[in-house]
This record gives C-alpha cells, sequence and structure tokens, in this order.
C-alpha cells in the first residue's frame, strides 16, 4: 500500500467545482483510507503507482496545478489529522 500526499493549487472558493470534484475522485479511489489535511490538500493510501494515480487525476483538469508525493513518514501539530493518520495506518 502506498501513502500519496495530493495537493492541489487553492482557489478562493474552497468548493469550486475543481476541487469538490478532485477530492471526490480521491475519496473514491480510497474510500477507508483517506485524510483531508487541509482543504486543498488530501493523503491517500492505494495499490495505484504514482503515475497510475496521476493519470487518474489528468483526466479531471490539465490545466489545474497537482502534486503527488508518496510518502512513508508524516508528522502535524493539528490533533484531528494526527488521530486519523495513526487510525488509518498511515
Amino acid at each position: 500500500m502506498n501513502n500519496y500526499l495530493v495537493t492541489f493549487n487553492p482557489e478562493k472558493d474552497l468548493n469550486s467545482e475543481f476541487a469538490v470534484t478532485i477530492r471526490t475522485t480521491l475519496e473514491n479511489l480510497s474510500p477507508d483510507k483517506w485524510v483531508q489535511i487541509f482543504p486543498f490538500q488530501i493523503a491517500i493510501q492505494s495499490e495505484l503507482t504514482i503515475t497510475e494515480l496521476k493519470q487518474e487525476l489528468s483526466k479531471i483538469e490539465k490545466s489545474q496545478r497537482v502534486s503527488i508525493v508518496r510518502f512513508d513518514a508524516w508528522s502535524t501539530n493539528e490533533e484531528r489529522s494526527s488521530q486519523f493518520l495513526s487510525e488509518y495506518g498511515y
């Protein structure tokens, strides 16, 4: 299982069509293992390779900036995110 942190360009409207679509796509790719760190940053666990994940996200919108990072360690000062990341086995 791969741990990914997906960050996309934040817009003024955090619930823009693009933001909602990318969050929904990530949640569907990892239905039981996604954690929203910030409105524009989501951690997911997936069997997909980073290339496969990029291909899935490129179906949404190619003009928006999106970064994908695979990670094996994390740290946050925010209790909610820490709790979920620990609970989900990140």
